[in-house]
């Protein structure tokens, strides 16, 4: 009698063990889809961690050589940064004048953590692929309430052709960071139109200016797209008399951005661009 009661006090034990598992595994089910995404983004990552050296691209040294530059602005107290003072034989660069900075200043988060040059840089890549999926996933999401479209969408977005040229043959760190912030954008646009909220507008300006901050040119390629999402947007739910809340959430983007845009532009006589076209 004894034993039988030993088989059911174990018995009951594992059948509350799988009731817990399952209670547990639905707990973290809808988590699930950014793990994926995380786990995925080593994928296109696998050439950034297979060594401690830098690849190979058309950037060569250069972002390795701009974050140092960075760094002794930021040691020296100067945020946020203009002037490369070493460069051209020390007689001084102004990059970060004209070059938006932002994928620089995350790359220098890692380097005050303690991480070097090299890996600053590719930490930074790798940061940009993980959460460009990250976004793609929740704009989908949103749009189509489809959690697998949604997690096909930020799969292919992360590892689209494009996307990995610009890491591994131009080694362009600015415009492979831009691309995580792009999906968020037209989000917190989207999420304004749908319910017009004071919070939908503060991420709408920042990250358009996080957009400009990050790599200048594709703002201004972006604009015309997100005019044309707004505009979309904005016919197809009719809400009309809204629409100045949209207006001014591009307004907050162009000023949280005018401390480089503005100077930049200002600065162009100074500097031969016609020679650049």
């Amino acid at each position: 009698m004894s034993g039988c009661k030993i088989i059911y006090y174990y018995l009951c034990r594992f059948l509350m063990n799988i009731v817990s598992i399952k209670s547990g595994f639905k707990k973290i089910e809808p988590y699930f889809p950014f793990l994926i995404i995380f786990l995925v983004s080593f994928i296109p990552s696998v050439w950034l961690f297979r060594n401690n050296y830098f690849f190979n691209s058309h950037e060569n040294f250069f972002p390795m050589m701009r974050l140092y530059e960075l760094h002794q602005n930021i040691l020296q107290g100067y945020f946020p940064p203009r002037w490369e003072p070493n460069m051209v034989g020390g007689f001084g660069y102004p990059f970060f004048d004209f070059y938006a900075p932002f994928s620089y200043w995350l790359a220098e988060i890692f380097h005050l953590l303690g991480f070097g040059l090299i890996w600053s840089v590719k930490l930074t890549f790798f940061v940009g692929i993980f959460i460009s999926g990250l976004g793609m996933y929740l704009l989908v999401l949103n749009l189509f309430k489809h959690k697998l479209a949604a997690l096909a969408s930020a799969l292919v977005y992360m590892t689209f052709p494009y996307h990995l040229i610009d890491i591994y043959t131009r080694g362009n760190l600015a415009e492979a960071t831009v691309f995580a912030i792009l999906p968020f954008c037209l989000l917190a646009f989207y999420k304004l139109i749908k319910e017009p909220q004071i919070k939908y507008l503060i991420l709408s300006g920042f990250t358009l200016a996080l957009i400009f901050l990050t790599h200048n040119i594709t703002g201004l390629y972006f604009l015309p797209i997100l005019i044309a999402w707004l505009v979309f947007w904005v016919a197809k739910t009719k809400n009309w008399s809204k629409f100045h809340l949209v207006l001014i959430a591009l307004l907050v983007g162009f000023l949280l951005s005018a401390f480089f845009v503005v100077p930049a532009l200002l600065d162009k006589k100074f500097v031969r661009t016609e020679d650049m076209i």
